[in-house]
């Protein structure tokens, strides 16, 4: 029978079916089991995880008719709507953007624009075999004629044996659809009240258990008895909503779990604020000694007009003096404070939580990883990836970038996953089988070509640079602006792997991935070597940090100077070594008309240029510290989400900025940390958390413009460029990562996790590792602050610099921040105190705080 009712999405005749794929829930989720009749997915289902049955993405169906030699194609909307394709025609765009919309307002009707139809022929008559395969991205004229052949078919679609279907019922990989409601996620009778609806980062159909009914109906009256449902492979789909439901099982058990999130915002602020307070402290007695020592050492005149002599060995003396008690006299500074907390309170919250973040880890977090490895690794993947992209086509090499993206989101922050993205950005070529190398590139054969012949030299100095550039606008064309955009929301993605990347490139080693992704953007890398003196470094690198944490420009200059001068005095007093001669070695990020004038000048020149003897910190930053990436975030703040996604030619004028942000890690850290440094040093913590800052920032910035997504139709272009559009599927849960990433990369790199982080042996996810973070750092306590969204460490240098002087002048308003630590929740009272306040409420507790810094920094 047909349904010839209505526009082409309802419009259907012969056999029906419903296309679905595998999808992911927890173990306690109330949704249908992947049926067992279906071939299982390719990784075994981890961590208190189990897989269903779920509806197709957005995307293209296409299925081949074995007898007619023939293609039958649908597109597939976000509603789960199938509009019947012209066999070699594209997507009408107003289709594509959702405006053209099945047009029937008859529920039983509406049902059939869900479901595919097979063309049935009556016995005798043979139907034959056809071939489906899903797609995200709409397959260009190489890639079907690919899937036309019989062998290839064979072993990339999936087999459908309409005769077989027909006459016994049974098929491979289909069901029979009056078991709708038992198969399918979206239409089980327990849909509305499903986790999965929370969580997933891909459109959630609010199918009614009457819709479920109609369209059992509308498949009764299309082919009675033989409606079926078919399952087909999405493994990037799979792999998105296991790390999706990883972050999202942190979030409900412990960041947001309302057992622990009161414990873990004070505890944050309390250790915020004795860091905080110490620092100011040091800072006030350090001006005020060296205020005195200097009118030892020179002479000062009394207020009766005597002068007193200089006394310079008397100021030597008190120098050291004043250095050897100064930590001591910081404690007794903060003592007035400490003896409002109960730190057996705090020790014992801690210690629970540790207990229980570890215990999770190992039932569901680690078993969830390695799910997702084996999806990220597996060959279904892989041959998803080779035979549905065009390696030849520009527009559907932006849309593979996004597939990579969408796999590796979320995920970069977790123990084992963070470590393999690393290795495999890090390989020294592009490879079939390295996706993320391959994403750099676009998938693109002759990019990758131009790249890995650019390997053949020995330095990033001696690269044709120029010419990768024209090779990658030559290849790009007018789709140039919509690859820098998903290529720069791929890397903010991707950050903290970015930044290991820029690590192990410092050695020398040629990466493939660094050089298309300078070059694409018009950029080039050049290798500087800096000798000097230890102490310029250091300043150098303390105003870095200062503008890592502080990328408003709040702090003025001479007080940034000042600020550099005591931490320098700091250093000297913990044991820092902050004197003698360093060596350091840097990739630094300039532009192209820099690389032209590098080329031609002598190779003397070139030489005298990339290795050089520093005077001054001046020297330093104008070498290794170049402002492309604040630059670029500027611009990216002020740029409108809607205006890039609506006008496909609207440049990309911050396309880089994340690479130039990684360059700036790297140089901080280069800089910061030759060999031999103090491994569990404060100047250590302070990198750490101000790049963690930073990288905090960047994924801010970027939050947004990852809901700019490409369409998937290549065939046909809009404007002149890939059509891009804001999406309203992808949610995002995950919340913790960029930060968590890149300060996981730091650790590991410098062999300190188990001193700064929960000991764990190395089987702590990072996403775990980043909470437990937050108990000695300050991360909770400034986010609930409202002032900032930053890392997970405690943002020292950012606490001294911006909010110092607030909690200054707070402590001396008559004992505020005494009186506060004395109503808060983890509170002891000291036996001579007779005023003792109530408890606040959880509620009032960071209020109370927030506001009394407010009054502080008016005050300041």
């Amino acid at each position: 029978m047909s349904q010839s009712k209505g526009c082409n999405f309802c419009r259907r005749s012969g056999l029906a079916l419903l296309p679905v794929r595998a999808g992911v829930k927890g173990i306690e989720d109330n949704v249908p089991d992947f049926p067992s009749s279906f071939t299982a997915p390719t990784v075994a289902a981890q961590g208190e995880t189990a897989y269903t049955t779920r509806l197709l993405r957005e995307g293209f169906l296409y299925i081949w008719n074995e007898q007619a030699g023939s293609w039958i194609n649908y597109f597939t909307t976000q509603e789960g709507y199938y509009y019947p394709l012209p066999e070699e025609g594209s997507v009408p765009p107003a289709v594509a953007s959702g405006k053209t919309r099945p047009c029937i307002t008859e529920p039983a009707e509406l049902a059939a624009a869900s479901l595919i139809t097979l063309p049935l022929l009556p016995p005798p008559y043979k139907n034959g075999v056809y071939w489906f395969a899903w797609s995200e991205v709409e397959w260009t004229e190489a890639v079907r004629k690919k899937h036309e052949d019989a062998g290839y078919r064979a072993q990339y679609m999936q087999r459908f044996d309409l005769d077989r279907w027909v006459n016994s019922g049974s098929a491979e990989n289909v069901t029979n659809i009056t078991g709708l409601s038992g198969t399918v996620a979206e239409y089980c009778a327990s849909a509305d009240r499903c986790d999965i609806k929370q969580w997933t980062p891909l459109y959630w159909k609010k199918a009614h258990a009457l819709e479920g009914t109609n369209m059992i109906m509308a498949a009764e009256s299309l082919s009675p008895g033989k409606g079926g449902i078919i399952v087909l492979d999405d493994p990037v789909a799979v792999t998105q909503e296991i790390s999706s439901l990883c972050n999202w099982r942190l979030d409900k058990n412990f960041s947001n779990n309302a057992k622990y999130v009161r414990g873990l915002a004070l505890s944050s602020a309390l250790s915020g604020l004795h860091d905080a307070m110490c620092t100011q402290f040091e800072r006030d007695l350090l001006d005020q000694n060296e205020r005195t020592e200097n009118q030892v050492r020179y002479g000062w005149e009394t207020t009766g007009g005597i002068m007193i002599p200089s006394q310079p060995s008397q100021a030597d003396s008190l120098h050291t003096l004043n250095d050897q008690v100064l930590a001591s006299t910081v404690a007794e500074r903060w003592s007035p404070y400490e003896k409002y907390i109960d730190r057996a309170k705090q020790n014992a919250f801690l210690a629970g939580f540790k207990k229980a973040l570890e215990a999770y880890d190992h039932r569901v977090v680690s078993p969830m990883v390695v799910m997702y490895l084996g999806w990220l690794k597996s060959q279904c993947l892989l041959d998803y990836l080779n035979h549905n992209f065009d390696p030849r086509d520009t527009a559907s090499g932006g849309v593979f970038i996004q597939a990579v993206q969408d796999c590796v989101s979320g995920m970069q922050d977790k123990k084992g996953a963070s470590e393999y993205l690393s290795e495999q950005l890090a390989q020294p070529s592009i490879t079939a089988t390295n996706i993320l190398l391959r994403a750099t590139v676009m998938n693109n054969t002759a990019w990758a070509q131009q790249v890995n012949s650019a390997l053949s030299v020995s330095r990033y100095d001696d690269l044709p640079w120029d010419k990768l550039a024209d090779g990658f606008k030559d290849i790009t064309g007018h789709m140039k602006e919509g690859i820098h955009l998903v290529m720069e929301t791929y890397l903010s993605t991707i950050s903290s792997v970015l930044l290991a990347v820029t690590r192990k490139s410092v050695d020398g080693i040629l990466m493939p991935a660094l050089i298309a992704l300078a070059s694409s953007t018009g950029h080039a890398l050049k290798t500087v070597s800096l000798t000097g003196e230890r102490k310029y470094f250091v300043k150098a690198v303390l105003e870095q940090l200062a503008g890592l944490t502080d990328q408003e420009g709040r702090v003025a200059k001479d007080r940034l100077r000042h600020y550099v001068d005591i931490e320098m005095r700091r250093m000297k007093i913990s044991g820092s070594a902050v004197e003698g001669q360093q060596q350091s070695r840097f990739i630094v990020m300039i532009d192209a008309d820099e690389a032209k004038q590098l080329a031609s000048s002598p190779l003397e020149g070139r030489a005298q240029a990339a290795a050089r003897t520093i005077h001054s910190v001046e020297e330093i930053n104008e070498s290794v510290f170049p402002k492309y990436w604040r630059d670029k975030l500027s611009i990216a703040k002020g740029m409108s989400t809607h205006r890039l996604a609506s006008d496909a030619t609207t440049s990309i004028p911050f396309a880089g900025c994340t690479l130039s942000m990684a360059l700036q890690w790297n140089a901080v850290i280069g800089s910061g940390l030759p060999e031999g440094f103090e491994g569990g040093s404060k100047f250590v913590a302070n990198i750490v958390s101000s790049i963690g800052a930073s990288a905090e920032v960047l994924n801010n910035v970027w939050r947004n413009f990852r809901l700019i997504r490409l369409r998937g139709i290549v065939r046909i272009q809009f404007g002149t460029g890939v059509e891009r559009f804001i999406s309203t599927a992808l949610r995002g849960v995950m919340r913790i990562g960029a930060a968590a990433g890149v300060v996981a990369v730091l650790f590991d790199a410098w062999h300190a996790v188990d001193e700064l982080l929960i000991k764990s042996n190395g089987s702590l996810g990072m996403g775990i590792a980043y909470l437990a973070s937050t108990t000695g750092g300050t991360f909770l306590w400034v986010a609930a602050m409202g002032w900032l969204t930053l890392g997970p460490l405690g943002i020292i240098v950012c606490l001294a610099l911006v909010f110092g002087a607030a909690i200054f002048f707070a402590s001396k308003e008559k004992d505020k921040i005494q009186k506060w630590l004395a109503s808060m929740w983890w509170r002891q009272i000291p036996v001579d105190d007779k005023d003792i306040p109530e408890i606040m409420p959880e509620t009032a507790e960071m209020d109370s705080f927030n506001k009394l810094m407010q009054q502080g920094d008016a005050a300041a």
